[in-house]
């Protein structure tokens, strides 16, 4: 399944303390699924978007070399 999570910085997260700061992220969820019920679970999504929009990490941009 693929999804999309949005939300706003409310709560501590990952060390993190709170902002008003919005975010949004989206992400891969595989299920296995046996009688009916999910046995296991598999998640990709990106957490370092997820820092950049509440402002608690940064990426470095690439410059354009000259040929």
């Amino acid at each position: 399944m693929h999804w999309t999570a949005n939300g706003t910085h409310q709560g501590q997260f990952l060390g993190v303390a709170p902002t008003p700061q919005t975010a949004s992220v989206t992400g891969t969820s595989i299920y296995r699924i046996k009688n009916q019920k999910i046995v296991e679970q598999f998640s990709d999504w990106n957490l370092l978007t997820l820092l950049e929009q509440i402002g608690a990490a940064t990426v470095p941009k690439m410059q354009a070399t000259a040929r």
